[in-house]
């Protein structure tokens, strides 16, 4: 692999640094019009890119904090200052207030002169409304101890009242009673025992203070109680009873208790949180454990939920996290769970299983629970579920085991398809720990540089001369080697790194392709694979043109290629973007044609140029007759659509000769050449743009073999 110039390596870290930040960054005009703004800046402020960009930070900024705003400015503009920070307030699109910490750095050109200033914005917002909210209850606890009623009774050694205050009598609903000299077991017969510990302990001469105690009053209300029980002495100075100070705690108890719910509960749906789920899970394993039981765990994962949020508003997504959390708890009994532990995942955890029989039905019960779409307002959204169920203790000893094990299970749920269950078995969790592997590996594979491009030659067959070529990743891991795409692209595409890892590809075969144009080399066009988080990917075409434009790569020299399963699962927003390829100049091809079920009438349809045979039909050409009759009918649709075709896997001189003999426009394979590192590509390939010479053999050309 040939790396890239610093300067755009660089310049590729900026952008993925000022995109993917999880705080607003601008670059700001000295005048104070936004010259760029990313992502995260627009979601704070509430305006697109565009809008922002027709104002200035003076604009958006809340009137009372521009004064100090502008001074600042002013005095790292006359370099007094380099850079400075500051808490200020902005108004975002609707007029709401949102407070932002900025940091201001100004660049400066060669002569010193102001270019732009580099600001960085946090948005505070939230922190800010939590700490006035944490004033404010700070002060209203402050009110209520203030205000807190005490209560002062005397006892004698014999616990008969000597006297007692008011507030006494109201706390204990004693009012219009003769009590002074009657024993406080008479008034209170179901006094606890505590109490009569306390009674004894201080006439030793101990100061207790005891526990909350719950008063049921004669209105039906409930009370809580805390005491101070001590001795009181005699002139003689001998012990002659206690005193008793009590507090009614009863609001501090609720607050207690609801900042308690808080802990333990989401927010949201009001369902148990992890927290809470866990020490659920864990005294229902205990209770197993002595009943000979099971216990079930149900992780549900909502298919597709970010789709929701992204195209319909976060808005609507609570609307349909709350109606799903209705709705599993509605499918289960009173005694089992149903927790949310994190965005759209939650957990059902069934408590004294008898046997595993009785699982199957809830898991049917949970995945057909979805079948009914929400409604949000007129809306009707259609909503399916993964769900991996793992079962105590067949599957995990645990806690931490059990919800490992069922997560492992959903993901199997989700790679068979989506909308349906599965059950744990071990190799999930083999699974899952080679998908964390792949994680943290790739992340490092892309910092390290152990990713490289190979590029293997597509050849016109009636010529013999080079038309393309196929990009294609070779990852070689410091400890385990060679690790085929085959093996970690489907992880990569999991976790989300398959974005990272085709921009990096696309950016590197762009930069090839220019220098080997440069060089006078003819290639014809490089084909990369894209993948579906791309196609799908609305700033798709945007980054394919900022690429092209930084590397100097004419959009006529690449090529896209997706696999036909992913074409047929296109959306509108995907088809969008492969016809603004197209309008680019782009080349789209299908790949593995004749493995994804295609609808010819849909295909017709589709932005495409060139059909790719699969190497599977490929194979065994021209010895089996089916892949024969498949062959000949993708070369006869390509043809009829007015498509090239291209034919992948070539090896022997038999399959040439039946491809060439059908009519068949172009191929790549070993009889041809392996895939090549770019310096080898560039030492076969010359500057002549002929790579093999072709000869007649029957009409057919001969071309030699590359190794």
């Amino acid at each position: 692999m040939v790396s890239t110039t610093d300067s755009a390596l660089e310049q590729d870290l900026y952008r993925a640094v000022f995109r993917q930040a999880a705080v607003g960054i601008a670059r700001v005009a000295p005048d104070g019009t936004w010259i760029e703004v990313n992502q995260r800046l627009c979601e704070i402020v509430g305006y697109d890119e565009q809008e922002l960009r027709a104002r200035t930070f003076q604009d958006i900024t809340h009137p009372d904090d521009l004064d100090a705003d502008m001074t600042l400015v002013k005095k790292t503009l006359t370099g007094e200052i380099d850079t400075y920070s500051m808490e200020k307030r902005y108004l975002d699109k609707a007029g709401n207030v949102v407070w932002v910490n900025l940091t201001v750095s100004l660049v400066r050109d060669h002569a010193g002169a102001p270019r732009y200033f580099i600001s960085i914005i946090e948005d505070t917002t939230a922190r800010k409304h939590a700490e006035q909210q944490k004033r404010e209850a700070d002060e209203q606890l402050r009110l209520l101890v203030e205000h807190a009623p005490t209560a002062l009774a005397m006892f004698d050694r014999h616990m008969r009242y000597v006297v007692v205050s008011a507030r006494w009598t109201d706390d204990y609903d004693l009012h219009g009673k003769d009590i002074i000299g009657r024993r406080l077991d008479e008034i209170a017969s179901d006094l606890p025992l505590v109490w009569r510990t306390a009674h004894s302990r201080a006439l030793a001469g101990e100061v207790i203070r005891t526990e909350e105690y719950r008063f049921d009053r004669k209105d039906g209300t409930v009370q809580w109680l805390r005491w101070v029980v001590r001795p009181w002495h005699t002139a003689s100075g001998e012990i002659g009873g206690i005193i008793v100070v009590t507090e009614d705690v009863t609001d501090k108890k609720i607050a207690y208790e609801q900042l308690r719910h808080l802990a333990h509960h989401d927010t949201l749906t009001g369902l148990p949180n992890r927290r809470l789920l866990n020490q659920r899970l864990m005294q229902s394993i205990k209770h197993a454990q002595r009943r000979q039981q099971h216990v079930a765990v149900l992780f549900v994962d909502i298919d597709h939920f970010k789709h929701i949020n992204d195209g319909l508003g976060h808005e609507t997504g609570d609307h349909v996290l709350k109606d799903i959390g209705q709705r599993l708890t509605h499918a289960v009994r009173d005694e089992d769970s149903v927790a949310r532990i994190s965005g759209d995942e939650f957990v059902v955890l069934l408590e004294s299983v008898p046997c595993l029989d009785n699982v199957l039905p809830v898991a049917d019960k949970l995945v057909r629970c979805f079948s009914d779409p929400v409604r949000a307002g007129e809306r009707e959204i259609r909503v399916t579920a993964s769900i991996g169920v793992s079962i105590f203790p067949q599957d995990g000893h645990n806690a931490a085991q059990l919800l490992r094990n069922a997560d492992a299970a959903m993901y199997s749920a989700k790679s068979g398809g989506r909308d349906q269950y599965r059950f744990y078995s071990r190799h999930m969790t083999d699974l899952a720990i080679e998908r964390l592997f792949y994680a943290n590996a790739m992340q490092d594979a892309l910092r390290q540089s152990e990713f490289s491009v190979a590029y293997q030659p597509q050849v016109e067959l009636s010529s013999g001369r080079l038309v393309g070529m196929e990009a294609l990743i070779r990852w070689r891991h410091a400890t385990r080697g060679n690790i085929p795409p085959s093996v970690f692209i489907p992880f990569a595409e999991q976790n989300g790194m398959i974005r990272k890892i085709n921009h990096w590809i696309l950016h590197t075969v762009c930069t090839q392709g220019a220098r080997w144009l440069a060089s006078g080399m003819l290639f014809g066009r490089i084909a990369v694979n894209i993948s579906g988080p791309q196609i799908e990917d609305g700033h798709f075409v945007d980054q394919v043109v900022r690429i092209l434009d930084e590397t100097g790569l004419p959009a006529d020299r690449l090529e896209m290629e997706l696999t036909e399963s992913l074409v047929m699962r296109h959306t509108s927003t995907g088809f969008q973007q492969l016809q603004a390829l197209r309008d680019l100049g782009v080349q789209i091809a299908i790949d593995d044609f004749g493995t994804g079920y295609s609808s010819l009438s849909y295909l017709k349809q589709l932005p495409v140029d060139k059909l790719k045979i699969d190497q599977s039909f490929v194979h065994d050409i021209p010895d089996h007759s089916d892949d024969n009759a498949i062959t000949e009918a993708i070369i006869a649709l390509a043809n009829a659509l007015d498509m090239q075709v291209i034919a992948e896997g070539i090896e022997t001189d038999a399959q040439m000769r039946f491809l060439c003999d059908k009519g068949c426009n172009l191929a790549q394979g070993f009889l041809f050449s392996r895939p090549l590192s770019a310096a080898d590509m560039t030492a076969l390939c010359g500057t002549a743009g002929t790579l093999w010479h072709t000869g007649t053999n029957d009409g057919v050309p001969t071309l030699p073999v590359q190794h």
